[in-house]
């Protein structure tokens, strides 16, 4: 896709798009200020895909199927205020992810099914006026509780509606910013990062980000192995072939 070099807005809204590569389409974009890519498919974005739309500020990105979002998907955006990812199926937001993004106004993540944010991926962001993580299933232990202080500290209504809780279950359907500090309780360390919402593939044992499947008796290599994973065991099975679109998925 030649895309002009003068453009200032661009509207792919309601394609079938699913991935956006970083090879460059973006290079020298510098009039570039606004990209829409609502009602795609769009399930990854590569690190740097957006590389050379130095002064683009807003990004739509709602009504797709990203499961993840990276600091690598925004670095060299310095102008960027915008962000929306609303109905996507977020389910993670990682500390470092908005770190190149000083300038960032508005993020929206309203209706994905984000269940803990790591301590604190907004603190940085002094110039941030909304914030919406409405409509999202999160798990109110004592990894969320610096979300309550957080939001507290900043005056005015920065944050749009109130999330619930899905988790405890005494805490179940609460709003997390009606509760207090000692309502955020931890029996175990887990859902304290976005590692923790791995899923395992039926057949093998994960621990962190390892997916082990030693003899397992497979044939083929399991389609269901989360892209976050950093060592892959598949030895002493019956595979004959490497699926190259499996292996593709991953990070």
């Amino acid at each position: 896709m030649d895309i002009p070099r003068y453009t200032t807005d661009l509207i792919l809204n309601n394609n079938l798009i699913d991935e956006i590569e970083a090879d460059g389409k973006f290079l020298n974009m510098v009039n570039l200020r606004s990209i829409s890519l609502t009602g795609n498919m769009i399930e990854k974005i590569e690190d740097g895909a957006f590389f050379g739309a130095s002064e683009l500020v807003h990004i739509e990105l709602s009504n797709n199927n990203l499961q993840e979002i990276r600091r690598g998907m925004f670095k060299d955006l310095p102008n960027l205020q915008r962000v929306l990812l609303r109905n996507n199926r977020l389910t993670c937001l990682k500390n470092d992810t908005f770190l190149d993004n000083k300038n960032l106004e508005l993020l929206s993540f309203f209706n994905n099914e984000i269940r803990t944010i790591e301590e604190n991926p907004f603190d940085k962001l002094q110039l941030l006026q909304t914030l919406n993580l409405y409509s999202n299933p999160l798990i109110c232990n004592c990894h969320m509780s610096w979300l309550n202080r957080w939001v507290n500290s900043k005056p005015g209504q920065m944050v749009t509606g109130n999330p619930t809780c899905v988790e405890p279950r005494h805490l179940r359907n609460l709003p997390i910013f009606d509760l207090t500090s000692l309502d955020f309780e931890c029996s175990s360390s887990k859902e304290n990062s976005c590692v923790s919402s791995l899923k395992c593939p039926e057949q093998c044992t994960c621990i962190k980000t390892a997916v082990r499947c030693h003899d397992k008796h497979l044939t083929d290599i399991p389609k269901d192995i989360p892209r976050q994973v950093t060592e892959l065991i598949l030895s002493k099975n019956s595979i004959r072939k490497i699926n190259l679109e499996v292996l593709k998925s991953l990070k």
